[in-house]
């Protein structure tokens, strides 16, 4: 079967995502499925990329997985890079007026507490209209080089929850911030601590949201970790406010079709319980 048209999941990719959003069981059999192949480190990166999110779900129940060559060393690896990031940013962070809405991959281990739960590029944080360019500032005041524009900011017209703004980097160790211009956001009153810098955490549904949208923007790319990431979100919200969230801004597409990918991998074996009201009640 071809790939769906924005997420490009093939029939390929199906028993990868199986090993993070079904049963105990069918996940640790998927698992051990893809890793016994001949070719698993050809496997595609975003692929890869999966593999702390497939530790973090089989924990629970197999903890052999604590000792998987493969799941081992990702997490490792993961744990470093953001330990790296949160060391980098954290004096940025509390240079700022008010905490900033981590997003994307750290507000998930911030919420798992596991800094290995994801595989994180760069630490991703929102910032208002009114605050967006002195949040940039603050970054290249501390140092950080502003590498580009990734994209100009939607009109505030446009209801959308995410949009693209700048990406930054520290030269000497190479890590990375993105500053998303977000015209609206809605938080849980979550404060955490990131390496000694408070920071607020989405509500689930704004999470989910800024999962399906980074998806639509990078078309197959993310694909898989954003059907994930809405999964898992779902376990603190519900399908119909998800629902509700994604119609208004747009993203009505991209959900409706990472719920006809659930529907195809629970055709394989049993979904969670989340995922498989997902997959069923849209």
């Amino acid at each position: 079967m071809n790939p769906t048209p924005i997420l490009g999941i093939s029939d390929g990719d199906l028993p990868v995502l199986a090993a993070c959003v079904c049963e105990s069981a069918a996940a640790w059999s998927s698992w051990q499925s893809w890793r016994a192949r001949p070719n698993f480190e050809e496997s595609s990166a975003r692929s890869l990329a999966l593999l702390p999110a497939i530790r973090h779900h089989l924990l629970p129940t197999h903890p052999e997985a604590v000792e998987d060559t493969y799941l081992r060393s990702s997490q490792r690896s993961c744990w470093a890079t953001t330990t790296l990031l949160a060391h980098e940013a954290a004096p940025v962070l509390r240079t700022l007026d008010t905490p900033a809405p981590v997003v994307r991959g750290f507000a998930a281990m911030l919420r798992n507490g596991d800094f290995g739960s994801r595989t994180c590029a760069a630490l991703d944080i929102a910032a208002s209209p009114a605050s967006y360019a002195a949040t940039v500032a603050h970054f290249t005041d501390h140092e950080w080089v502003v590498e580009g524009r990734t994209a100009l900011p939607h009109s505030l017209r446009r209801r959308r929850a995410l949009t693209r703004g700048e990406t930054l980097f520290r030269r000497s160790t190479g890590a990375a911030v993105r500053v998303h211009w977000v015209d609206l956001i809605d938080t849980d009153s979550d404060l955490r601590e990131l390496d000694g810098a408070d920071v607020l955490l989405p509500s689930p549904v704004t999470s989910a949201v800024f999962a399906l949208d980074y998806a639509t923007r990078q078309p197959a790319a993310d694909g898989l970790v954003g059907i994930v990431d809405v999964v898992e979100h779902l376990f603190a919200a519900t399908p119909d406010a998800l629902a509700e969230a994604a119609r208004r801004d747009g993203l009505w597409p991209t959900l409706a079709e990472v719920a006809s990918v659930l529907r195809r991998v629970d055709a394989l074996a049993p979904l969670t319980p989340a995922a498989h009201y997902l997959a069923r009640s849209l």
